[in-house]
C-alpha cells in the first residue's frame, strides 16, 4: 500500500530527507494501521539542525483528542490521527542516517507501530521518534505517551512481556546494550 503523502516542506541545498515515500511504504504499509497513516515530510526547525546536536530522523505518532467545539470539528480534531514524519538531516550524513534507517529505525518503528494498533480511538498521544547523535554515530529511539492510564498499563505489559523482553525507554535498548550497540535492534530471542 502507498502511504499518502499530506506534505512535503521545501529544504535548503544543505539538507536532505534521508528516506523517500517510496520506501517508507514499502517497509510500513502493510501494517495494520497503514491505511490510517499520512506521511509528512516536515522542515519545522530544520534551521537549527547541525552536524554537532542530536537530529530526529523520523518519527511516527498517533493523536486523539475529542473537540470540544464545532470549530475544533472543522479543523480535524475529531478523528483519530496516525501521522509519520520525516525530517531534514544534514546532506553530508544522509548516506549514513538512511543506512542505519534501514537497518533498525524502521524495524523498530514496525514493531512499536504493531503494539500500539489497538490504540486507535483512544484519547491521547503515543509518539516514536528516531534520534540520530553525531557525537557517536548512532541512533536512539524517543518514546511519548499521553495516553490514559488503562492504556499505558496495556502497553507496558506487551512491551515487556515474554516475547519481548527489551522495554522502550529513552533510548530504546537496555542500559548495557546502549553503549556498545546503540542503534542496533538486540536480537529477537531477548539475549542482549
Amino acid at each position: 500500500m502507498i502511504i499518502p503523502t499530506s506534505y512535503r516542506s521545501k529544504i535548503s541545498s544543505k539538507h536532505s530527507y534521508p528516506i523517500g515515500a517510496e520506501a517508507i511504504s514499502e517497509k510500513l504499509g502493510d501494517l495494520p494501521q497503514s491505511s490510517d497513516f499520512t506521511l509528512h515530510f516536515s522542515s519545522f526547525g530544520s534551521q537549527h539542525i547541525s552536524i554537532h546536536s542530536d537530529i530526529c530522523v523520523m518519527d511516527i505518532e498517533y493523536s486523539f483528542h475529542r473537540p470540544t467545539s464545532e470549530s475544533m470539528i472543522r479543523l480535524g480534531f475529531g478523528t483519530p490521527n496516525w501521522k509519520i514524519t520525516v525530517h531534514p538531516v544534514p546532506r553530508q550524513l544522509r548516506h549514513q542516517i538512511k543506512q542505519m534507517l534501514e537497518a533498525s529505525g524502521i524495524p523498530l518503528l514496525r514493531e512499536w507501530s504493531i503494539i500500539h494498533r489497538d490504540i486507535t480511538g483512544n484519547e491521547g498521544c503515543e509518539r516514536i521518534s528516531v534520534v540520530f547523535d553525531p557525537s557517536i554515530e548512532r541512533i536512539r529511539f524517543d518514546c511519548f505517551s499521553n495516553m490514559g492510564p488503562k492504556v499505558s498499563k496495556r502497553k507496558k505489559a506487551q512491551l515487556t512481556g515474554p516475547a519481548n523482553h527489551r522495554p522502550f525507554g529513552t533510548s530504546g535498548m537496555a542500559p548495557a546494550d546502549s553503549a556498545s550497540r546503540a542503534g542496533a535492534m538486540p536480537e529477537a530471542s531477548g539475549d542482549s
